[in-house]
């Protein structure tokens, strides 16, 4: 059985994880993320595991303050 997790917006999930958006959407488009959910009707939109792990990248840059 598969447990319920939290999908949040790639928005969320940076800001959960203090990285940028653009890195996520990057890992998103590269397919370096576990389980995300690609939604095409009416709009393209992602949902990610609010508990995904990170790919092991160098490229993870943290959000500028």
């Amino acid at each position: 059985m598969k447990r319920e997790t939290k999908m949040i917006s790639p928005k969320e999930f940076a800001e959960l994880r203090g990285l940028a958006y653009s890195t996520v959407m990057s890992w998103i488009r590269a397919g370096l993320l576990a389980d995300v959910v690609k939604h095409t009707k009416p709009l393209l939109w992602y949902e990610i595991p609010a508990d995904a792990a990170l790919p092991m990248t160098r490229a993870a840059r943290k959000k500028k303050k």
